[in-house]
């Protein structure tokens, strides 16, 4: 009976050594993705704690806290989701094309 989830032509059983041993591919993915969670968990927890900027003063052009704060973070948000995608998407995706064109 063969292995379903086995490659033709792996040899070795599932669990030897060299399976169990954890890729520094995955520890770096690991550390992308913490990263991510606290730039993006940052913007989020920020805009949460309404006490912090529910203010009218100061006042920045005649716009109170409140408004240039919201904006503020959206600009940063709009910066920590376009890094995220970086991390994730756009990084992965030119390092396969670069090993395919090699």
């Amino acid at each position: 009976m063969t292995d379903p989830w086995r490659r033709p032509g792996a040899r070795g059983n599932r669990r030897s050594p060299d399976r169990l041993r954890r890729p520094s591919k995955q520890r770096n993915a690991t550390l992308t993705f913490a990263a991510i969670t606290l730039a993006l968990g940052g913007a989020f927890v920020a805009l949460l704690w309404v006490s912090s900027y529910a203010k009218v003063r100061p006042t920045l052009g005649g716009f109170p806290f409140f408004y240039w704060y919201s904006l503020l973070w959206l600009v940063i948000t709009t910066a920590a989701q376009f890094l995220a995608y970086q991390l994730l998407v756009a990084r992965p995706r030119r390092r396969a094309r670069w090993k395919a064109i090699r």
